[in-house]
């Protein structure tokens, strides 16, 4: 279904007006009948997710047709390139189908809007260029480390964060191309002109360092591998109109109303004794 009459099928749904609509969103009404009539049809990603959180439709609902078949298509040729005990390949296997389509989106709507990419404007196209891989890539290890806390994604976190040495070798490459036609010679001269105060000792030194310092923060995992996971519950608050909900939940469970009750499963036993200690605590 196109996603303009979509758009307009669950506002209706919902008994929203355009302008309300446009207001919870950040557009006026007219913004939003063009969106409904195919009138705009590249939608901005910031305004797609608000309206997703609206309208409760999925994002990956809003790409062109083909588009999300195509990034899938690229997700099991990187699944099969990336073996299942690399970084890369626990990240792409990890989510199920409607995280993974949301994740598939982002990396689709954002390489379309980076510089050089504006020409993808068809499957095909995307299929064509290394670049949809690499975002792909890129947006599953990130949603990845940011999902799972883990030894092994902290560490990768932290070596992403320093600089890389190539950036810092290429830091003074900032010139300015020259073109000179000697016709009555017969050739043509190129040069670049620059100015740059930094010295290559320096490069090469930070270049070094940023390398050694990588290398250590990576070979941390062999002194920290990952375990099984520690799951807990922390209770921090108990919220209630009824000032003394808080003592008659205290009261059932010290008389063993619901620790006895068989209606009662252990988790939720488990967390309300929980609950009732640190209640006490504060009184």
């Amino acid at each position: 279904m196109n996603i303009g009459i979509r758009i307009k099928e669950r506002r209706q749904q919902l008994k929203m007006s355009a302008e309300l609509l446009g207001k919870k969103i950040g557009v006026n009404k007219t913004t939003i009948y063009r969106y409904e009539s195919g009138e705009i049809q590249k939608i901005p990603i910031d305004v797609v997710q608000k309206l997703s959180d609206t309208l409760g439709i999925p994002v990956y609902d809003f790409l062109e047709p083909g588009f999300l078949e195509i990034g899938i298509e690229m997700l099991d040729r990187l699944i099969e390139k990336h073996g299942p005990e690399s970084h890369e390949g626990k990240a792409l296997r990890f989510f199920e189908e409607q995280d993974r389509n949301e994740i598939l989106y982002s990396a689709i709507s954002r390489l379309k809007t980076a510089p050089g990419f504006s020409s993808i404007s068809t499957p095909e196209k995307a299929r064509l260029t290394n670049g949809l891989a690499l975002s792909i890539e890129y947006e599953f290890v990130n949603a990845y480390e940011k999902r799972v806390k883990s030894n092994e994604n902290l560490v990768y976190m932290v070596e992403k964060s320093i600089i890389s040495s190539d950036e810092i070798m290429e830091y003074p490459d900032y010139g300015k191309d020259i073109t000179v036609n000697l016709d009555a010679l017969g050739f043509t001269l190129l040069a670049t002109e620059y100015e740059v105060s930094v010295d290559q000792e320096l490069l090469e030194e930070l270049s070094l360092i940023v390398e050694e310092t990588k290398t250590r923060i990576k070979d941390l995992l062999k002194k920290y591998p990952d375990k099984k996971s520690n799951i807990g519950t922390d209770i921090y608050a108990l919220y209630s109109k009824d000032e003394t909900k808080a003592e008659h939940i205290a009261n059932l469970v010290d008389g063993k109303d619901i620790l006895n009750s068989s209606n009662v499963d252990k988790d939720t036993k488990d967390l309300l004794v929980s609950l009732i200690k640190q209640v006490k605590q504060k009184k």
